[in-house]
């Protein structure tokens, strides 16, 4: 695709009958991996109207279905959880100590000027709580956030329980395409913290004349 003064290419174009495990295979996967090498990763996705984005990205999906028919967020999640779970084993089979994995997810919408907590009564609620969270840049260009509840996670279900709970609080209104619109941008985070652990053997020897 050739613009006024860049072009850009794709590394990927798929046709409309495509399967999802097609597209996690050849866009999604890799980026996983990179996460255990400690390379931090996004996807960004704009998709219209908001079925797309249900059945693309698996708001209110089922876990137990077709692997072929998973959306994209579903079978990211799963493949996680899987390379964990490969992971361990590895060094388990090789008589070392298995490296630890803590997971937790953060949920944020961009809306105008406000950064809503997803995961927080929304701003409406009778319920106390809804906080409009922030975005900094430190000094070295990288962003990081305050205030957001970081929800800790075990295993692909409770990733998408977080999911579905935080996508009943978006914002929306109806248009002329759509009754329940989405009118705003959500981020969805996992955050992997992977923990190697060494043995260390320490022998004290002592020689006596």
């Amino acid at each position: 695709m050739t613009g006024k003064e860049e072009a850009f290419t794709f590394d990927h174009v798929f046709s409309c009958p495509s399967e999802q495990e097609n597209i996690c295979n050849n866009c999604v996967h890799h980026l996983n991996n990179g996460c255990f090498e400690g390379y931090n990763a996004a996807m960004l996705t704009y998709l219209w109207p908001n079925w797309i984005w249900e059945n693309m990205m698996g708001t209110g999906c089922a876990l137990h279905v077709n692997p072929h028919e998973q959306e994209v967020i579903p079978q990211g999640v799963l493949h996680i959880f899987n390379g964990i779970a490969a992971r361990q084993q590895k060094t388990r089979d090789q008589d070392k100590l298995p490296p630890g994995f803590k997971i937790n997810v953060q949920f944020m919408e961009l809306c105008n000027e406000e950064i809503p907590d997803l995961f927080s009564p929304g701003k409406d609620s009778p319920e106390p709580g809804w906080r409009s969270a922030k975005i900094h840049e430190d000094s070295q260009g990288d962003i990081y956030t305050v205030g957001f509840t970081a929800k800790a996670v075990h295993n692909e279900e409770q990733v998408m329980k977080c999911l579905d709970s935080g996508a009943l609080s978006r914002k929306t209104a109806s248009t002329q395409m759509n009754a329940l619109s989405s009118q705003s941008y959500i981020i969805f985070t996992l955050h992997v913290k992977q923990q190697r652990v060494v043995q260390l053997n320490l022998e004290d020897s002592h020689s006596e004349d």
